[in-house]
C-alpha cells in the first residue's frame, strides 16, 4: 500500500526535527553557505547575472523547521516573499506577494505562519515579474516533484 501524503509529511517532519535538534549552529551555518553557493549555481544556469541589482527573485522566509535560506534572502536588494495572512492573523483567499528589501521589517501576525513583508500585498499577478521563482517545499523527489505543506498556496499561484 502506497503511502499517504500525511504520513510522508509526518515522517520527514520527525527527520527535519531530529536534525534541527541534534546539529546546532554550525551545521546551520554550513547549510546557509551551501544553499547560497548552490543558488549562485543556479542562477548562473540560468543565464541570471546575481549581482544584477534589477534581478527579482521570489523567495521565501523559512520557518524554524525549514532550510535556512536566509543568506539568499539577505544576498538580493529586492525580492517578493508571499504573503500568507492579514494584518490580524486570517489567512488570506489567495496567493499574494509582498516586496522586500533587506533591512526592512518582516512581520509575524501568525505564530503558525513564516514571518512576512508589510505594507499592502500584492495578488498573484505579481509573481509574474519575478525572473527566478524559489518555491518552498517539503520534499522534492527524484522527478522533481514536489510535495508541499499541504495548503496548496504554491500550486495556486503557480
Amino acid at each position: 500500500m502506497e503511502e499517504t501524503k500525511a504520513a510522508i509529511r509526518l515522517r520527514i517532519r520527525a527527520g527535519r526535527e531530529e536534525r534541527h535538534r541534534t546539529g546546532g549552529e554550525a551545521s546551520r551555518r554550513v547549510q546557509r553557505r551551501a544553499l547560497l553557493s548552490a543558488w549562485w549555481a543556479v542562477l548562473a544556469q540560468l543565464g541570471l547575472d546575481p549581482a544584477s541589482p534589477s534581478l527579482l527573485p521570489a523567495l521565501f522566509v523559512p520557518t524554524d523547521r525549514e532550510p535556512d535560506v536566509s543568506a539568499i534572502l539577505l544576498a538580493h536588494p529586492r525580492s517578493l516573499l508571499p504573503v500568507l495572512v492579514d494584518g490580524d492573523g486570517h489567512a488570506l483567499a489567495g496567493p499574494a506577494w509582498g516586496r522586500h528589501t533587506p533591512g526592512s521589517a518582516l512581520s509575524a501576525p501568525s505564530p503558525r505562519r513564516p514571518a512576512q513583508p508589510g505594507g499592502p500585498p500584492l495578488g498573484p499577478q505579481a509573481l509574474g515579474e519575478a525572473d527566478v521563482i524559489l518555491v518552498a517545499a517539503l520534499a522534492v523527489d527524484e522527478g522533481g516533484s514536489r510535495l508541499g505543506q499541504g495548503g496548496g498556496w504554491y500550486d495556486r499561484a503557480l
